[in-house]
């Protein structure tokens, strides 16, 4: 067994076959453990080029786990009619080449919810060619890359790694070097040798004043809920957190700023003592710079171990992680610690708070914003409608306001309020106006709530003049178009109330309204248009 340190303070230990029986793999991981364990074959093994399979038996870091890496070189010799195992632990990760009829490309699968599709298809591998390979499942994305060409798509979900053994091969070739790399075990481990004794922390409860006058003054949706967010780390608690494995930590007045060097830095909290039962959801605020920036949840409880991938939110909004994606999410919570990979700088941390619904800072999108009418006439009262969906935390009080330039009249003031919106939660309000002439105008809706940054949008209305129609009593006589061809018309009405999604694919998106307005197909007038129109386009009749 040789051990060497890479540049990048990591062990690469390079194993013979002889080194995966059980004693030498307890020596290897001791090696291992408190740095970046690594599973290593290289072509002294002259049983990689055999031709027969080489079965590992199951040990922690060859589980599949958010950063697993697979490092390897190989040549193809020949296409066979089945494909061809680079490596794979059944249940969990998978790379080979496939078979020529099956595109001859090699493959990379990492199995999400007990399903291995979507594979993330590489290049085609040509026969006598070295191919330098390194395959990475961030927990959010999965990426090959070959011959220093990269390939990648997201894949994230719950995993389920089990007591299967690693097999490597066999290929028609050569397999020069399989390296495995697995830093959440590097930093679960540092994690659980971590002194453990804590009293639990104290929840973010409001005094006993501030309680009474929201109670009389200002109650909510939430006023009754005795659960109340624990809060690990915010201004006034970063207190105990630590920089581990060449992470960096630098406290300011309303955030801890960390940098994270590599896949093993971390920032790790004090000793705690939570029970996990009552908080599924930990809830980050988070700033963290760059493309495909991905954050690590690693944290030990009385029961285990275990890591979380998350994707860090941007523009303010709060980041959940949801501590059902592990089995080890239960019991007492030990301690936890954070990580980042691919940030360009800094990562800042506000506030991280275990929850029982998802918490944070409220951030407002507009998502619709239009007028009520596709026409808007002068005299006429008309509406404004603005669809808004809060993409932060919860929050109460909420307030939008729309403001009209002169020659515009509100009708019924100004402003509209909502009670509560929590995460991803909707709603719409609705302005009256009526414009006194003709003419393009440009109105501005502020949305604001306490502690959220306002958000604003602007519309503009067009008001035309009347068109002037003259007055019918009925549906004027339709009048058919000339035409020797008889078209019929496939009437398939398979909107039925109460089914599908129904309205709910309009009403909320103002915008979608239909420009003549609602109508019901049922009445006799309606039918009249309906043939109207068919006629006089050269529609002779309708198929039901």
């Amino acid at each position: 067994m040789h051990v060497k340190m890479s540049c990048r303070n990591v062990f690469a230990l390079s194993l013979s076959l002889w080194a995966c029986a059980a004693p030498c793999a307890r020596a290897a991981e001791a090696v291992a453990a408190g740095n970046r364990p690594v599973f290593a074959l290289d072509r002294q093994d002259k049983r990689l080029s055999a031709g027969k399979p080489i079965e590992v038996a199951d040990r922690p870091e060859l589980r599949l786990c958010p950063g697993l890496e697979m490092v390897g070189r190989f040549r193809l010799d020949a296409h066979k009619n089945w494909a061809q195992t680079l490596a794979m632990k059944d249940g969990e990760y998978l790379l080979r080449v496939e078979n020529p009829g099956d595109g001859g490309y090699l493959g990379f699968f990492v199995q999400i919810e007990g399903k291995w599709e979507g594979r993330l298809r590489g290049p085609v591998v040509k026969t006598n060619t070295w191919y330098d390979v390194r395959a990475t499942w961030t927990g959010q994305a999965m990426s090959l890359t070959v011959n220093g060409e990269t390939f990648s798509q997201p894949r994230l979900g719950r995993i389920t790694p089990g007591p299967k053994p690693l097999t490597v091969g066999p290929i028609a070739g050569e397999v020069s070097r399989f390296e495995l790399f697995n830093p959440a075990l590097t930093r679960t481990t540092l994690l659980a040798a971590l002194p453990a004794d804590a009293t639990a922390p104290a929840k973010a409860r409001p005094g006993f004043f501030r309680s009474v006058w929201r109670a009389l003054m200002n109650p909510s949706r939430r006023a009754d809920r005795s659960d109340t967010p624990v809060v690990l780390g915010g201004p006034a608690a970063w207190a105990g957190w630590q920089p581990l494995n060449g992470a960096a930590r630098r406290p300011e007045k309303d955030a801890l700023t960390a940098e994270f060097p590599d896949t093993t830095a971390m920032l790790v909290s004090p000793a705690l003592s939570v029970d996990l039962g009552p908080y599924p959801f930990l809830c980050l605020d988070v700033d963290a710079g760059g493309r495909g920036v991905t954050g690590t949840l690693d944290f030990t409880t009385d029961t285990g171990s275990g890591s979380i991938s998350f994707l860090p939110q941007s523009g303010g909004r709060p980041t959940v992680v949801s501590g059902t994606m592990s089995d080890a999410w239960t019991g007492k919570l030990r301690r936890l610690a954070v990580s980042f990979a691919g940030t360009t700088g800094p990562v800042r941390v506000r506030r991280l708070a275990l929850a029982d619904r998802p918490v944070g800072t409220p951030v407002f999108y507009v998502r619709s914003l239009a007028a009520g009418r596709a026409k808007l006439r002068p005299g006429r009262e008309e509406s404004v409608v603005a669809g808004i969906q809060n993409v932060g935390g919860e929050t109460e009080g909420i307030v939008a306001r729309l403001e009209v330039p002169k020659g515009i009249t509100l009708i019924g003031g100004a402003k509209r309020r909502i009670e509560w919106l929590g995460m991803d939660d909707f709603d719409l309000v609705t302005w009256r106006i009526r414009a006194a002439r003709p003419g393009t105008y440009t109105v501005r809706v502020t949305v604001s709530a306490k502690g959220a940054t306002p958000s604003v949008q602007d519309l503009a209305l067009t008001v035309e003049p009347c068109p002037g129609l003259p007055q019918t009593g009925y549906v004027p006589a339709p009048q058919p178009a000339k035409t020797d061809y008889i078209s019929l018309m496939h009437y398939c009405a398979l909107w039925k109330e109460g089914t599908h999604w129904g309205w709910k694919r309009i009403e909320p998106w103002p915008e979608k309204r239909p420009a003549i307005g609602w109508y019901d197909e049922g009445t006799p007038e309606v039918a009249d248009w309906h043939i109207k129109m068919a006629l006089e386009h050269g529609i002779n009749g309708f198929i039901y």
